[in-house]
């Protein structure tokens, strides 16, 4: 609300000074003029003064319009810049976001694989106990038969040995 009434204010002024200016510098004499009328009656010295200061306040005027019209359009600038920023940044986020869903996705398959694995080397491991206590079963029976093969070997090679004796001796 300031804004618009001193901008209002200063196109006013404006208004005002500049045709001051023109009106007194066509005019003969020395007199301050302004919307067709004399304001002020003066030396040259004076008018020459007044009509300076009137020129630099309008000076003064169009140098902030002009600072602030730069201002305005560097603020609009600024504007798209950050839009187009935070757009990137969105865009950014979306594919971080997009890749730990898909990571997320795949370390769910990943650990169902794993748990399969782990469940069928648990099956195998069982397995292989079991094949391991067979065999040394199997390992434990084998022995036991050696020593009796080997025992009842020596029988029988003793027990020829004694009917021969038996058969001699009788």
């Amino acid at each position: 609300m300031f804004q618009m009434l001193s901008t209002a204010a200063a196109a006013a002024w404006c208004a005002v000074a500049g045709d001051a200016i023109v009106e007194t510098i066509q005019a003969p004499g020395t007199a301050i003029r302004a919307f067709g009328r004399s304001i002020a009656l003066t030396g040259a010295r004076t008018e020459l003064i007044v009509l300076t200061l009137l020129g630099l306040s309008v000076g003064v005027i169009l140098a902030m319009a002009g600072t602030f019209l730069i201002g305005v359009v560097r603020t609009g600038s600024l504007r798209r810049e950050l839009a187009r920023r935070d757009e990137e940044r969105r865009m950014a986020e979306a594919k971080i976001a997009a890749k730990n869903d898909l990571l997320a996705w795949r370390v769910d398959e990943l650990q169902q694989q794993a748990d399969t694995l782990l469940a069928k080397r648990d099956e195998l491991m069982d397995e292989l106990s079991e094949v391991s206590a067979t065999t040394q079963e199997l390992r434990t029976k084998a022995k036991r038969s050696r020593e009796t093969l080997q025992r009842l070997s020596k029988e029988l090679v003793v027990m020829p040995d004694l009917e021969q004796q038996q058969n001699e001796a009788g």
